[in-house]
């Protein structure tokens, strides 16, 4: 086979491997479960999804995030240098989930860049989110995008990104 041919051949194949991605986003903030972003593939099959909730919402119905804030004297005012968390400014990131046949391949990366702008186009300065410590996977991609430990206890981390 020539070198044309090869180029022909891996054209192919790139094309029958290719897959089409759309962004699918419903619900509102200010009810739970929040404003659902889901990425599909062509025929609908989800590859991943998460929630963005206003911090009211998600102060309320998550348990981790309640457990976090609930020591401290201003709950909804954490604040940590020149990073303020309040319910104006941050949105929270609740449940990142990327189906197990697609991780690995930056298809979380996708997901949270998708939050970060619809968060952004929405006003928001900040969005937060916590993680299991011993999902290191995800603690590397949420520390490559640019989140901050702002608070961990033993077994999770408090994570906030300024936008």
């Amino acid at each position: 086979m020539n070198l044309y041919e090869n180029i022909l051949r891996i054209n192919q194949l790139i094309k029958e491997n290719s897959t089409i991605e759309n962004f699918i986003q419903k619900g509102e903030l200010n009810i739970v479960p929040g404003v659902n972003i889901t990425l599909v593939k062509e025929k609908d099959e989800i590859i991943g999804e998460t929630n963005l909730i206003d911090m009211d919402n998600a102060y309320l119905n998550d348990y981790y995030l309640n457990n976090f804030l609930k020591n401290d004297s201003n709950n909804m005012n954490e604040s940590n240098g020149d990073i303020v968390i309040n319910n104006s400014n941050t949105l929270y990131v609740h449940d990142v989930n990327v189906d197990e046949s697609f991780r690995g391949m930056g298809y979380g990366k996708k997901v949270m860049t998708k939050c970060h702008e619809v968060a952004k186009k929405m006003g928001y300065d900040n969005t937060c989110l916590i993680v299991q410590k011993e999902n290191t996977p995800a603690v590397s991609l949420y520390e490559g995008l640019g989140y901050l430990t702002i608070k961990e206890d033993n077994l999770r981390k408090f994570m906030l990104k300024k936008l």
